[in-house]
C-alpha cells in the first residue's frame, strides 16, 4: 500500500485486510524530538474519541515511526484504533495534529477465543504428568470465553519449595477479578472448545469414509474434551499504578479493586489523567507430580529484584530495547520497546480509565510481536548482538508483562516487571524470583 510519508497533518484510513501491516511502523528512538510533547497530542485525540465511543468501548493512540526512514530522524505517525474508525474522521481534522495519522478500526485487547493461535502446545492427557511449557495457553475452569499466556514459572521467598505461574489478571473487568483459590486450567476451556471443534468436522469425514474408524474417534474425542487443573490463584492485582515515576498528575481516573489475596481492597482515586497499568495474578501449581520431579531439595532459588535493593533478577524497561516473549497466540517473536509510551483503553476497562504504557513494536524483518491472548507472556530483554538468525543466543531477562495486545498486531503494549515484582512483594507473597522450566 502506497502511502504519502511526505504530508503533515493528513489522515489516511488503513485497511483492515493490509497484509504488510508491520512493515508500515518502526519504533521511535529514545529521545526523538516527538516524545516531548506525546502525551498533550494523545490526550487531546483522547478528549475527542471518548466524545464519540460509548463507555465499554476500547481505544489505542500510538506515536511510531514511519518504516523506511533513518531512525534517528524517524518521521512520527500517530496510529488510531477504534472499532468503527469512520466515527473519527470528522473529528479529527479540528486538533490540527502535528504529525501524518493513521486511522483503523484496530483496537487492544488482552485476552482471545479466535481460532488464529500459534499450536504450542496442542492439548494432550500426557501434559497432566509434567508443567506445559511457557507460552502455553491457561485460563479459569468456569470461564470459556478467554484464553490468556501462561508467562513465567517463578518462586516465591514466602514458600520456597512451591512452583508458582506468573501472567495477566484472569478477570473480565477490573472490578470483577477472580477470587484467590480460584482453579486455573491448561489448556484453557476455550482452546480445548476450539481445536475440539475443528477436529470434530475433520472425524466426521473420517467416520463417512471408513465407518471402522468408531472407536478411534470416540478415544480421541474423549481426551480432547478433558481439561486439568494446573494451578490456584494465590493472589492477583488489577488497575493502573499511581507511581509518579511513570504517571502524569492531571484529570481524573478510578482506579478498581486490588486483590492481594482473598480479602478486596478499595484503592482510593488517583489525581492522573492517565497511569501505567499495574496488573498480575500468580497462580499456584497444584500438580504434585510435576512439582516432585523439579524441587530437588538442595537447590538454592535466588530472591529478590533492583526496586528492593537486593539480587537483581529482571532488567529495566527502556525505549529501544530489544526484546522477546513466548506467547499463546503468536508463539516465539522479537520486537524493539519503543521510544514514547502509548494511550489507551482495554474492552473491560470502562470510562475514566486510560492506560500509559510503553508498546512493542515488530522487528524489522517484519511479522506481529503479539496478538491478543498473548497478555500475560513475559518479555524478555537481549542485547542486540546476542541475537542471530532471528533467535536470542541466551534466554534474556524479564524486563515486562505483556498488558494487551492491538488486534492489527502492531503493537503490544507492556508493563514493567519491577512493578509487577514489587506488587507481588506488597501483596504480602515475598520476592519473586524466575525459574527455567526444562521441556
Amino acid at each position: 500500500m502506497a502511502l504519502d510519508k511526505s504530508a503533515p497533518n493528513s489522515i489516511f484510513r488503513i485497511p483492515e485486510d493490509l497484509d504488510d501491516r508491520y512493515q508500515l511502523y518502526q519504533p521511535l528512538p529514545e529521545g526523538h524530538f516527538a516524545a516531548t510533547d506525546a502525551l498533550d497530542i494523545m490526550s487531546s485525540v483522547a478528549d475527542q474519541i471518548e466524545r464519540v465511543i460509548g463507555a465499554r468501548e476500547p481505544y489505542e493512540i500510538n506515536l511510531l515511526g514511519l518504516r523506511g526512514a533513518v531512525s534517528s530522524v524517524a518521521r512520527p505517525v500517530l496510529t488510531i484504533g477504534i472499532p468503527r474508525s469512520d466515527r473519527l474522521e470528522r473529528v479529527l481534522p479540528s486538533l490540527d495534529l502535528p504529525y501524518v495519522v493513521h486511522l483503523s478500526s484496530h483496537y487492544p485487547a488482552s485476552f482471545s477465543n479466535v481460532a488464529d493461535r500459534h499450536p504450542h502446545p496442542e492439548h494432550n492427557a500426557g501434559l497432566q504428568q509434567v508443567l506445559p511449557s511457557v507460552g502455553s495457553s491457561c485460563g479459569l475452569l468456569a470461564d470459556d470465553r478467554h484464553s490468556v499466556t501462561l508467562g513465567s514459572y517463578v518462586r516465591l521467598s514466602t514458600a520456597p519449595k512451591k512452583i508458582y505461574i506468573l501472567t495477566a489478571p484472569l478477570g473480565i473487568q477490573l472490578s470483577e477479578l477472580v477470587s484467590k483459590g480460584s482453579v486455573v486450567t491448561q489448556p484453557s476451556v476455550a482452546d480445548r472448545n476450539h481445536l475440539y471443534m475443528s477436529e470434530d468436522r475433520y472425524w466426521q469425514e473420517v467416520l463417512k469414509q471408513d465407518p471402522g474408524q468408531a472407536a478411534a474417534v470416540t478415544a480421541r474425542r474423549d481426551e480432547l474434551e478433558k481439561t486439568f487443573e494446573l494451578a490456584r490463584i494465590a493472589g492477583s492485582a488489577s488497575g493502573q499504578s499511581t507511581s509518579t515515576k511513570n504517571s502524569p498528575t492531571r484529570g481524573n481516573i478510578q482506579i478498581d479493586t486490588v486483590w492481594g489475596g482473598s480479602q478486596p481492597k478499595k484503592r482510593s482515586t488517583s489525581q492522573s489523567l492517565a497511569c501505567a497499568s499495574d496488573g498480575w495474578a500468580v497462580l499456584e501449581v497444584t500438580r504434585e507430580t510435576a512439582i516432585a520431579a523439579l524441587s530437588p531439595p538442595k537447590r538454592r532459588w535466588p530472591f529478590g529484584a533492583s526496586v528492593n535493593g537486593g539480587q537483581s533478577t529482571v532488567h529495566p524497561l527502556i525505549p529501544g530495547l530489544m526484546v522477546s516473549k513466548r506467547g499463546r497466540t503468536s508463539g516465539h517473536t522479537i520486537g524493539t520497546v519503543n521510544g514514547a509510551r502509548s494511550l489507551y483503553r482495554l474492552p473491560r476497562d470502562g470510562a475514566g480509565v486510560r492506560r500509559y504504557d510503553y508498546p512493542v513494536v515488530s522487528y524489522s524483518w517484519g511479522g506481529a510481536f503479539g496478538f491478543p491472548g498473548d497478555a500475560g507472556a513475559v518479555v524478555l530483554a537481549h542485547r542486540k548482538d546476542e541475537v542471530e538468525d532471528k533467535k536470542p543466543k541466551d534466554p534474556g531477562k524479564p524486563c515486562a508483562l505483556i498488558v494487551a495486545s492491538s488486534t492489527g498486531g502492531h503493537v503490544s503494549f507492556v508493563q514493567d516487571m519491577e512493578s509487577v515484582v514489587a506488587g507481588v512483594k506488597r501483596a504480602g507473597l515475598g520476592y519473586m524470583s524466575f525459574m527455567e522450566i526444562p521441556v
